[in-house]
């Protein structure tokens, strides 16, 4: 299901490219084997759910985000920072990062992405985004003006009050949303992502999660004129509550 001349493709779950085969070597097994490149389209291109191969030839195990094609699978720890060349309409894999991007809109100046994976809390997660990772995202030919769809693992089964987060860095904001998600490979999406920047996802995130590192408060004392209305609309409140109880009883008495 991987066929690099595209015009020899005839089922629809095909895909086409260059696997980016190393050459035949001792990749560890009983026999040699081809290892993929960290950015080889057949990573992630396979199906765990739907076989019961749960080992590559070398008898590595194939508990990754997605099964490789083939028969070597590329683990997570091989490569935490992936380099693609993206184009507009395509889908891309990248790898050990498990993360996933659709390229709806290039904006005729989005060339390259580079994604690279942290394994621990980013350095200004709050509480609900302190989920073991995050990821910088880096794009090549523009910093804005395209649309991609972004998908990324998050540490546990994700719900509608998970969210995928952005860190916009001015005054330390969080920007939090989330358009969809999996539970398949544990991933949630943003479908119109248009700046690239740190993410992670979030547990039970808030819309824009913040934090404050400078809090003040300020005694502010009102006016005499502003207290006298206050405690006038207090009276008055007291007072249509009064007739309203009392009318609501005559009625009860009829």
């Amino acid at each position: 299901n991987l066929v690099e001349d595209s015009s020899c493709i005839s089922h629809s779950t095909s895909i086409s490219g260059d696997p980016e085969l190393s050459p035949l070597a001792d990749n560890g097994g009983s026999s040699k084997t081809h290892a993929l490149s960290s950015t080889s389209p057949a990573i992630d291109a396979g199906s765990c759910a739907t076989s019961s191969i749960t080992e590559d030839q070398r008898g590595q195990s194939r508990q990754d985000w997605q099964c490789d094609i083939g028969s070597f699978e590329l683990q997570l720890a091989d490569d935490n920072s992936i380099t693609k060349s993206v184009a507009e309409g395509n889908v891309y894999t990248f790898g050990p990062t498990m993360a996933k991007v659709e390229v709806v809109d290039d904006g005729n100046c989005l060339t390259e992405i580079q994604i690279t994976r942290f394994q621990e809390n980013h350095p200004n997660a709050t509480s609900a985004l302190q989920t073991g990772q995050y990821w910088t995202i880096t794009p090549q030919g523009c910093n804005q003006g395209f649309s991609v769809k972004l998908s990324l693992p998050h540490n546990s089964t994700p719900d509608a009050n998970d969210k995928i987060c952005r860190y916009t860095g001015s005054g330390q904001i969080w920007n939090c949303t989330s358009d969809g998600f999996e539970t398949v490979h544990n991933t949630i999406s943003n479908n119109n992502v248009t700046q690239f920047s740190d993410w992670t996802t979030g547990e039970n995130a808030t819309p824009n999660a913040i934090k404050v590192s400078n809090l003040q408060a300020r005694q502010q004392h009102l006016p005499f004129l502003s207290w006298g209305l206050l405690l006038t609309g207090l009276i008055s409140m007291g007072y249509l509550s009064f007739i309203a109880k009392s009318r609501s009883r005559n009625q009860n008495n009829q």
